[in-house]
């Protein structure tokens, strides 16, 4: 079948976050907390840009933690993006769940609309908002959300840049891109 969509992203989470609670337990998400790791593991980072990593941690958790959220805590995938759905016949499954947890439902939504940074046009982005139904880009939150997302996709760039030429040069650009605020693609 067709490639899944973002639109089929939106509606797979909006009935996701109507679910009650699971009839398991589910540790509380932690920000950035693979991210910490990789930074004290890498053996690719300089010093400078190791203290400069964990000094932004430090700074993007305070703010998480004065954040006020709209969407009620519950169950969350933790990394719902487009690359996790697959397609089962005519049905779209999400899939990789190794980060599922109990959390604000702010952060699924997170890397749809952090992913024009990626390349995502802004129709797929609205596509995704029209099938969840909420539009979180005005939220005072968004911004934190969206730093703490793009902090973490640097995570498997850590954890293989020493050893990988292209990883190394893709995590130099990342860390540049973050330190002078350019976000462009």
């Amino acid at each position: 079948g067709p490639q899944p969509t973002t639109a089929d992203l939106g509606n797979l989470l909006r009935r996701l976050h109507q679910l009650g609670q699971p009839p398991v337990p589910l540790p509380a998400w932690q920000p950035l907390g693979s991210l910490r790791a990789m930074i004290a593991a890498s053996r690719a980072l300089s010093e400078e840009d190791s203290r400069w990593l964990t000094a932004r941690c430090d700074d993007l958790l305070a703010a998480y933690e004065r954040l006020e959220f709209g969407l009620p805590a519950g169950l969350i995938h933790g990394d719902a993006w487009r690359g996790n759905l697959l397609r089962d016949g005519r049905r779209v499954v999400l899939a990789d769940w190794d980060s599922v947890s109990n959390g604000p439902r702010e952060v699924d939504l997170i890397p749809t609309l952090q992913a024009s940074r990626f390349g995502l046009p802004a129709a797929d982005q609205d596509a995704f908002i029209t099938a969840y139904v909420r539009d979180i880009r005005a939220w005072l939150g968004f911004p934190v959300l969206r730093q703490i997302r793009e902090l973490s996709t640097m995570t498997a760039l850590l954890r293989d840049a020493h050893a990988a030429p292209a990883a190394r040069r893709e995590l130099e650009v990342r860390i540049e891109s973050v330190r002078t605020g350019d976000d462009r693609r």
